[in-house]
């Protein structure tokens, strides 16, 4: 039991302790999740709507055949891509040595509600700072 805490304790304590490199790549990948939902509405409105248009009132199934493949592809690639963010994001918040469990406790609950918004907050907040910009104002 104490070797699963000591390496717990070890594994985060490394975890928290991320390079300037990684902290950047983290804001981009949480960056493209807002540009990611943005190109599945822009893939509706460039692909979906014209080709139904030229469909006319009778589509046949290659039209909604493909509709389906499309978004089934976008929304999984969402699903995947989000889920995992929001992953790390709740495990950052969770573990984070610098906050109270008060803060810690806020931070997941946004996470959830929120997700994407929340975590691009939560970025430069807490991750992008040397110091947690919240754990500055509870000091």
């Amino acid at each position: 039991m104490r070797l699963i805490k000591h390496l717990y304790s070890h594994q985060t304590d490394a975890f928290m302790k991320l390079s300037k490199t990684t902290k950047i790549l983290i804001g981009i990948f949480t960056m493209l999740q807002l540009f990611a939902a943005l190109g599945f509405v822009v893939w509706l409105f460039a692909t979906v709507v014209p080709q139904a248009m030229a469909a006319g009132d009778d589509p046949g199934p290659e039209f909604v055949v493909g509709l389906v493949g499309g978004m089934f592809a976008w929304i999984l690639f969402l699903i995947v891509y989000s889920t995992g963010f929001m992953i790390f994001y709740l495990i950052h918040a969770g573990t984070s040595k610098e906050t109270s469990t008060g803060v810690k406790i806020l931070w997941i609950v946004l996470i959830l509600i929120f997700q994407v918004l929340a975590e691009v907050v939560y970025y430069f907040l807490e991750i992008l700072p040397e110091q947690s910009l919240t754990a500055k104002l509870e000091n």
